[in-house]
């Protein structure tokens, strides 16, 4: 943007407390006052976003708090964000937070206690799970402390196909994996 063009906000809100789903509203650059534009509820309860490009395109990730979990990817250019592709399960529930890492929209599954990692396709939408690795929120380590159920997702450390949501980084395999306790 240049000048005092408006910018663009994006909010997630509970569909299945009353909120609209998604809602686009501009910026005021001088204001910072916000105009709703437009909302879709494609995905339920969308709790975090994410906002990443595709061949100069704007493209905005969801993942949808619910049992089962999803995730979806919407072109952001418009008045109301658009679907691209399909909801896609993310082999969990409740995701809760969301990153973008190695070319996959990575989801930290809250209440299954999993992480998803789902393949970002050309035009930016997503494609089905390959993989699923985390820990279980009841599962004991090798010491007997309960291991971690990870609530968030960073593509750090140590690089592309690790995971740092447990207590230690695990390596996610190309296949589903046997949940791994912490270490």
């Amino acid at each position: 943007m240049v000048g005092n063009s408006a910018g663009r906000a994006f909010v997630g809100s509970f569909t299945s407390a009353g909120g609209l789903g998604i809602t686009a509203a501009a910026v005021d650059r001088d204001t910072g006052a916000l105009t709703v534009l437009g909302s879709t509820d494609a995905v339920p309860d969308p709790s975090f976003l994410a906002i990443g490009a595709r061949d100069g395109e704007t493209v905005l990730y969801a993942v949808g708090e619910s049992a089962p979990g999803v995730a979806a990817a919407f072109s952001a250019d418009g008045d109301v964000p658009a679907l691209l592709g399909s909801v896609q399960a993310v082999g969990g529930d409740g995701p809760t937070h969301l990153a973008l890492a190695a070319n996959h929209l990575v989801t930290a599954n809250y209440t299954s206690g999993s992480v998803t990692a789902l393949p970002v396709l050309d035009d930016g939408a997503l494609g089905p799970p390959p993989t699923s690795c985390g820990t279980r929120a009841a599962a004991r380590t090798p010491t007997g402390r309960r291991a971690r159920t990870p609530t968030r997702c960073s593509p750090t450390p140590p690089g592309p196909g690790w995971s740092g949501w447990t207590s230690a980084p695990t390596r996610c395999a190309s296949a589903p994996s046997t949940p791994r306790p912490a270490r």
